[in-house]
């Protein structure tokens, strides 16, 4: 190789190696550039009390903007404002319940409910005891649960109307988890009123939405029908998807239960879009359950025999008892269609173990008026 050509290649290799160098730095540069740009804003104190509003008058999506209630609970840490910081922590609980994080839900709610400066915030103190109440009936903890029950009715005469509000919704969700339905229909309607003279739109949409599931599982169904029309056009009116999911449910639940399936099935397939969506399992066992039902009316006992077979596992990964045996319940009476008399005596015997671990006496009837039709 002649010196020029030496040179040539030398100079070729410090060149390339000068070029690696420059393209490395402004591919650092734009990582930095693309981080910094990509970063979470902090959020001001008017932006955390705007969040706040916004998701307090179901204008925000709690699920859809799961992350940016987090940072404002998480940042109003920082703001030296307890009065904000604690109102923040009582959104964030509810977040975690309809995030079904009940184990971090128990754990914050320890936290804050020792706060002494609650007392001075006596909606936001409210707020974080009808969580409490809300997982306390969930987890069938009901010596406890009746403990804040008892708690809230001592407050309630010297609430404002829409602290009663919150203390009327606590109820009655407590009250339907446990099958005390002539009292959710009783505090339901209180409420109803209330949130009416208030006018406050999302919480009329949940006490029709409790006030229909309690008719419907009191056998009336034309009045089933008419207050859950009636929490659809309520939260519809709102931002808040899940309730709204909730509502298509319920109103799809009881149109199944009048035997019209296929009206049925238009709002449990919205239901469980939503619940898809947002990986909520409690919500998606329910719709799919119902599917489930639906394709049994509809006598295609093998994708209804698939759809609950894995509703079972929905609903035992997220402790729902009462899915779980009512999907058992269906299979049972798929394979009884379907004349797989062994299988039907196996799964008869698993329900039958299994009786008195749940909560809704509407299955219990169910399974003991079949029983007893045979």
């Amino acid at each position: 190789m002649t010196n020029n050509m030496q040179f040539k290649a030398s100079y070729l290799s410090v060149l390339v190696k000068q070029l690696v160098v420059v393209f490395f730095l402004l591919a650092a540069f734009q990582s930095i550039a693309y981080s910094n740009n990509s970063a979470t804003p902090e959020l001001s104190q008017q932006d955390i009390r705007a969040l706040i509003k916004s998701v307090r008058t179901d204008k925000v999506d709690y699920l859809l903007n799961k992350k940016q209630i987090t940072q404002a609970y998480e940042q109003s840490k920082l703001k030296q404002n307890d009065a904000l910081h604690l109102e923040a922590a009582a959104i964030y609980a509810e977040l975690l319940f309809r995030e079904e994080k009940y184990e971090e839900l128990n754990k914050h709610l320890t936290v804050y409910l020792s706060n002494q400066q609650l007392s001075k915030q006596p909606d936001v103190l409210l707020l974080f005891l009808e969580s409490q109440l809300k997982l306390l009936s969930l987890q069938k903890e009901l010596q406890k649960a009746n403990d804040v029950v008892n708690q809230l009715k001592t407050r309630f005469s010297q609430s404002t109307p829409a602290e009663k509000i919150i203390i009327l919704k606590a109820f009655a969700y407590f009250y339907t988890e446990t099958d005390e339905l002539k009292k959710t229909l009783s505090v339901a309607l209180d409420g109803l009123e209330l949130a009416m003279q208030n006018n406050d739109i999302a919480s009329q949409g949940y006490f029709y939405r409790k006030i229909a599931d309690a008719y419907n599982y009191l056998e009336n169904k034309e009045k089933a029908i008419t207050y859950a029309k009636k929490a659809l056009i309520a939260y519809q009116q709102t931002q808040d998807g899940l309730y709204t999911a909730k509502a298509y449910w319920s109103l799809g639940n009881v149109l199944l239960e009048i035997n019209k399936p296929n009206e049925s099935l238009i709002y449990l397939d919205k239901a469980l879009s939503y619940f898809e969506s947002v990986n909520m399992q409690k919500g998606l066992s329910f719709a799919q359950y119902s599917i489930a039902n639906i394709l049994y009316k509809q006598e295609n006992y093998e994708d209804a025999l698939a759809l609950a077979t894995k509703n079972i596992e929905v609903a035992h990964l997220a402790g729902i008892g009462d899915m779980k045996l009512a999907s058992m319940i269906l299979m049972l009476d798929i394979y009884k269609k379907q004349g797989l008399l062994e299988k039907a005596d196996k799964m008869n015997d698993e329900v039958f173990s299994m009786i008195d671990d749940f909560s809704r006496s509407i299955y219990c009837l169910l399974y003991t008026s079949d029983a007893a039709d045979e």
